[in-house]
């Protein structure tokens, strides 16, 4: 890795999961979207895919340990981006998450499966 702190990407996708679990989606907006992703995404439709997350979230159960992961940097019209995957175990399955983040270390997309 070049531009990103290995634990700085992993420090920062610790605290999103933390607040996706506690349904704290308004501080995720606030405090931790990259400005450009607000600047096309309103907070209503952002709450929307959230919600689709919760859905997740209720068959999972409770958060149990954070497993492995793993960084990938690229680079796309001069910009350089961290993409952290993370194995995520709760109490009745696993889950992966990919978090997207910008150079400021701001969310730029996020996923669950």
């Amino acid at each position: 890795m070049k531009k990103f702190k290995e634990d700085e990407v992993k420090s920062k996708a610790q605290n999103i999961i933390e607040l996706v679990n506690n349904r704290d989606y308004e501080k995720i907006y606030n405090d931790n979207i990259s400005d450009l992703i607000k600047t096309t995404v309103t907070y209503e439709e952002y709450y929307k895919s959230m919600e689709e997350i919760s859905k997740i979230l209720d068959k999972l159960g409770k958060l149990k340990e954070y497993e492995k992961y793993d960084i990938i940097e690229q680079e796309e019209n001069g910009n350089t981006y961290a993409t952290i995957q993370y194995v995520v175990k709760y109490e009745n399955e696993k889950a992966v998450y990919t978090l997207g983040f910008d150079e400021e270390y701001k969310l730029i997309n996020i996923f669950i499966k």
